[in-house]
């Protein structure tokens, strides 16, 4: 019996990887809404006495 006559698997979805990609979006999300809201102003710019 040769390999050649068995037909591939057919793709199916990666759950854990998926999960894991989706959990990095949602991190990344939040890591840049954060950053987006601190507040820009002189006081933050100061530096020095």
């Amino acid at each position: 019996m040769s390999t050649s006559d068995q037909q591939a698997a057919p793709p199916r979805l990666a759950v854990p990887e998926l999960l894991i990609g989706i959990g990095l979006f949602a991190c990344a999300g939040a890591v840049a809404w954060q950053t987006l809201s601190i507040p820009v102003s002189p006081l933050y710019s100061k530096v020095g006495p």
